[in-house]
């Protein structure tokens, strides 16, 4: 995998710690404004309800949740043509949506950084993006155990594309110098799916006692997404995903 030179890696550290809250909506400019009569979202999760999200500017601006918990790929749409930017657009809002203002639509996408097509799947979770060393980071803190996640999601898979929902819990093991799974979840999407569907997934536990440290909350509209290298996941462009109203419940 290429790495970036000193200069630019400097300039884009430089860059992402200067950014610039610019809006606290996502509307798009041919987004009609969202109806009176919201059915209002309530979320046990950070950003849960995808109702509100920032604007950010670097070489161009893109859209992340304004909570900071859930984050998409988004930023390499802001990338500088030195860098082999743009990337794609590969999450956006909608207002079609299943409560509150907006749904996130995830759309898998490709750009050209090295000469040759990259594969970037529509993402969204509680990672966060490493442009230098193309690979996310998994995981936000989190110590509660509980019961069930639910989400809605609508799926419209190109050329047999797959999707992907996954919830893991972990903690790190301090004596054995490594993380633990606490518990771990995930479904495979593989038909289209046109209307709203709630998933109700009840968490597997693996360890009884210890509580977590580390929550993992991934939906990727392209099942094949290889978060420790965005150089190698596969997929196809134009797979989508929405998503809306994420939350846990508790025993």
């Amino acid at each position: 995998m290429k790495k970036y030179n000193r200069t630019f890696l400097f300039v884009a550290c430089i860059a992402m710690a200067s950014l610039i809250l610019v809006g606290s909506k996502c509307k798009k400019k041919d987004e009609p404004p969202p109806p009176d009569d919201l059915i209002t979202c309530t979320s046990n999760i950070t950003d849960g309800c995808l109702d509100d999200w920032k604007v950010y500017s670097w070489y161009t601006t893109y859209i992340n949740p304004t909570g900071e918990f859930l984050q998409t790929l988004n930023e390499l749409s802001a990338l500088p043509p030195e860098a082999g930017g743009p990337g794609p657009v590969t999450a956006d809002t909608v207002t079609d949506c299943v409560q509150g203002k907006y749904a996130a639509r995830l759309i898998s996408g490709s750009f050209s950084p090295l000469g040759s097509p990259i594969f970037i799947p529509g993402y969204i979770g509680s990672s966060i993006l490493d442009i230098p060393n193309a690979t996310i980071h998994l995981g936000k803190p989190y110590t509660q155990r509980p019961l069930r996640f639910q989400a809605y999601y609508k799926y419209a898979p190109a050329n047999g594309d797959s999707a992907l929902i996954e919830v893991m819990l972990s903690r790190f093991n301090t004596g054995a110098g490594k993380r633990d799974t606490i518990s771990f979840d995930k479904i495979i999407i593989k038909n289209g799916v046109s209307s709203y569907t709630q998933i109700d997934m009840t968490l597997s536990y693996r360890d009884s006692i210890n509580s977590p440290d580390t929550i993992l909350i991934a939906f990727s509209a392209s099942a094949d997404t290889r978060f420790n290298d965005l150089y190698h996941c596969s997929g196809q462009v134009g797979s989508t995903m929405w998503v809306d109203d994420l939350k846990f419940v508790f025993p």
